[in-house]
Formats: structure tokens, sequence, C-alpha cells
């Protein structure tokens, strides 16, 4: 028996997440499209999918042959999404566009999403949930927090270290060594050099500290 694909967000990232889980070759995944799971029975008006809102994230009645995967981009968002959809009894998958490139050695949690382009080297470490999104590269020896969101275009080079919950906006970039704390965000077109505290808004070139959210 195929299993079902839940995708949770109906909104514009969880649209994006549809086009690239239905771009894997039957073939080469265990499920089919279930439908999205969103408490906006409206999100979907105008558009033209294979798929529609099956239920509320918070009141669907899951089945063991439900596969689920969150597409939210905010990670504080997707982790509350993930811990209150565990307590229901969800079961999480991977979605791999078939044009990521993959090195030896790489590892990865549940409930990740790897969008069209993205590469990968060799021995990087990926906690759960996190999202790469299209054209992002890591590098070797680098270790990805749980709940990370890479933007587009994202680079994170040699041995860099991602706490949990980190936002990279498009372009960014971490240089080798650099280490982000958790929560933290670097925003668009950003080059980290060495360091970027917990719970830190990080822009420029070089990144510079522009506000910091209370502990």
């Amino acid at each position: 028996m195929r299993e079902h694909l839940l995708i949770v967000g109906a909104g514009d990232f969880g649209r994006e997440v549809l086009s690239w889980a239905l771009g894997i070759p039957s073939q080469q995944r265990q499920w089919e499209i279930g439908g999205f799971l969103d408490n906006r029975p409206k999100v979907l008006e105008g558009f033209n999918l294979p798929a529609e809102i099956v239920g509320a994230p918070e009141t669907y009645s899951f089945r063991t042959d439900d596969r689920v995967v969150v597409a939210l981009g905010d990670p504080a968002q997707r982790r509350t999404f993930v811990e209150m959809l565990s307590q229901r009894g969800a079961r999480f998958t991977t979605v791999i566009h078939p044009s990521v490139i993959m090195g030896m050695n790489n590892t990865w949690g549940e409930g990740c999403i790897f969008c069209p382009g993205v590469i990968l080297t060799t021995n990087v470490r990926i906690g759960k949930h996190v999202v790469f999104n299209c054209q992002s590269e890591v590098g070797h020896d680098a270790v990805i927090g749980d709940y990370c969101t890479l933007s587009g275009c994202v680079d994170i080079t040699g041995h860099v270290t991602l706490g949990e919950g980190v936002f990279l906006g498009s372009h960014a970039s971490v240089l080798p060594h650099a280490r982000v704390g958790d929560g933290a965000i670097i925003g668009a077109g950003s080059v980290v050099l060495k360091k970027v505290a917990p719970r830190t808004s990080v822009m420029g070139v070089p990144a510079l500290e522009i506000w910091k959210r209370p502990s």
C-alpha cells in the first residue's frame, strides 16, 4: 500500500513543496499526494492544483499510512506545528527533489525539505525539519541544527555550525568555521565572517547586529 503525503501549510511555500514533490518520479517515492492540512479553507481559491485541503492540522485524524511534511518557512512556527502534530500521532517524511546533488556521508533527520538545485558536499550533518530552498549549498563538515531555514541561494561553507531554528535570507553566506547561535536571523545578502550570537539578527557585509531578541 502506498503512503499518503500530507503537506502542512497551503500557502506560498506549501504550493512550492507540492510542485517539488510531484517532480519526484513515482517509482522513486513511497507515497502519493494526499493533500494539504490548513485551517484556512479558502487559501487555495484561484489556484489550479492537483491537491486540495483535506483538513486542519489541529483536528485531522491521522491514519497509519499518512506521512507529513511541514511547509512553513518560519523556523519557530514550523517547530510549533511539528510539536503539536507529533503529540497528535503524525509521522513525518522528507521530500528530496531529484535535482538535488548529494555527496558522500551526509545525514539528516526526519521532515526535511530539499528543493531543486540544492547541493550538499560531504560529511554534512543535518537535524530534523530543516528547509533547504532552491539553489542553496552546504559545504563539507557543516552542522545544521533542527528547524533551520536556508532561503534560496544561501551558501554555507565548510565546517560551519548553525544552531537550532536559524533563518538565513536569500543569498546569505556563512564563511568557513563560523558559528551561528540558536534562533539567529541572517539577513538577505549578508556575509557572516566568524560568529553570530543566539537570537540575534544581523545584516550586511560583513554581517553586523541590528537587533537582539530577549531570552
